[in-house]
């Protein structure tokens, strides 16, 4: 109620039937206002919810990273480039020589160490068919290689007289096809190049 000056006059107690949703935010502060205590109970349960959701967030979070790593990031990832190939006639045929380098790479999330050994290589026509064991290629570093996460290394292989027909390896592209395994993914990881016009002049 209101007197003729304007002025608020006190709110009538609790027992009087005074409920603050029909009075002002001033005279809702006024003892003996029912809707008080509930204003507070409402501001206490909205201050513990957004605690709750900030410890979600804190908990999620982590999760929420690890998920978005990429494939890459978490395992091996091999790679072959610099391939240079040529073929010439040997005393028994075609002669294979030149060098290719293979690419290790540990992801910076992957979940600890690995120790790399060379499984085997061979040359092969772009449709797949065997032309020649790489096994007699040399690399350096020599296997196995150890690889921490986030590590990279590169082994360069060295062809020389290896024994291949010479018309079937300059019929068209080749590549270089292999593998190698890897310890802390328990298995082999393959590897090959893009296709390769050898040298044959």
């Amino acid at each position: 109620m209101v007197d003729d000056r304007g002025r608020g006059v006190r709110l009538a107690r609790r027992g009087e039937g005074a409920y603050c949703w029909y009075v002002t935010e001033e005279q809702r502060s006024q003892p003996g206002c029912v809707g008080r205590e509930g204003d507070r109970l409402r501001h206490s349960m909205a201050l513990k919810c957004q605690a709750m959701r900030l410890w979600s967030a804190l908990w999620v979070l982590p999760a929420l990273l690890v998920a978005c790593a990429s494939a890459s990031d978490l395992i091996l990832s091999v790679s072959i480039s610099n391939e240079s190939l040529k073929v010439t006639d040997g005393a028994f045929g075609g002669s294979l020589s030149g060098s290719f380098q293979l690419q290790l790479t540990l992801g910076s999330e992957a979940n600890g160490s690995t120790e790399v050994s060379l499984g085997k290589f061979e040359l092969q026509t772009e449709a797949g068919a065997f032309l020649a064991n790489l096994d007699d290629a040399t690399p350096e570093p020599m296997f196995p290689i150890q690889l921490n996460k986030g590590e990279s290394k590169r082994v360069l292989f060295t062809l020389k007289d290896i024994g291949v027909d010479r018309d079937e390896a300059c019929a068209g592209r080749v590549r270089i096809v292999g593998s190698v395994t890897d310890t802390l993914k328990g298995g082999t990881d393959p590897v090959q190049s893009g296709t390769i016009t050898p040298d044959c002049s």
